[in-house]
């Protein structure tokens, strides 16, 4: 059974993880990587899969932690596009587990960080 992506968790040390410091904007920023975006977005170099564990390479290091959730975006086959829960990693290389095996693992795949899924209704508009 394939892992639930609904709880999600963020460390300030993960790679490309928004800080605070003292700049106007920056809480909102920060925010919005976390509620809304999500953040540290990098391109799988190649897939492979045996079962239905999926291993994802990256030409250098990701800075994903185990048990953190991707959400993996530009595969042609469109099951794929979609949230995942990391089930294991190194440094350059992670795996996670699908409930439908894939036909093909092509495309431009990208992955990050996924949102906690919040909706963004206001925005400043005069920036």
């Amino acid at each position: 059974m394939v892992a639930s992506t609904d709880t999600k968790y963020f460390l300030y040390t993960n790679a490309n993880a928004p800080q605070l410091t003292n700049v106007w904007g920056q809480l909102c920023s920060l925010l919005d990587a976390c509620l809304v975006d999500g953040f540290n977005q990098k391109s799988i170099s190649s897939l492979s899969i045996i079962g239905n564990v999926i291993t994802a390479n990256y030409s250098s290091a990701h800075g994903y932690l185990d048990g953190q959730v991707l959400s993996l975006s530009g595969a042609t086959e469109a099951t794929l596009n979609k949230e995942h829960r990391i089930t294991s990693i190194t440094s350059a290389t992670l795996t996670f587990e699908v409930d439908n095996v894939p036909s093909s693992l092509s495309g431009s795949i990208t992955t990050k960080l996924a949102p906690i899924g919040a909706i963004k209704h206001l925005t400043d508009s005069s920036k």
